[in-house]
């Protein structure tokens, strides 16, 4: 064989040694990807579980203020003022029906 017939197999080799050498590190890549994607698909959906959760337990809170605030035993106005004269809370408290008479009738907002 001569140094010509050589350098063309050498060369023929190293070219298929790359090749094989770039699918299996492709092959790798895909590999950790898929792995890694399945975690954070697992993570995300604890983290939808916890969300969801949260969301729920904050609702719950939000209808105990709503029916606080829209009893009709409840008036903010009237326990501020109490509060600010030093007087005890309206809520405490029951007033005689010339003081409520006196006031003017309040305005629901929603």
């Amino acid at each position: 064989m001569d140094s010509v017939a050589l350098s063309i197999i050498v060369n023929i080799l190293s070219v298929v040694f790359v090749g094989w050498f770039f699918v299996m590190v492709l092959q790798h890549l895909s590999r950790s990807q898929r792995e890694a994607s399945g975690k954070s698909a697992d993570a995300l959906k604890a983290t939808l579980g916890e969300t969801e959760a949260e969301v729920a337990r904050l609702r719950q809170r939000l209808e105990a203020v709503e029916a606080i605030v829209t009893d009709e035993g409840f008036d903010l106005e009237r326990d501020a003022r109490r509060a600010l004269t030093g007087a005890p809370l309206a809520s405490t408290l029951e007033f005689s029906a010339e003081e409520e008479a006196a006031r003017p009738p309040r305005q629901r907002v929603r």
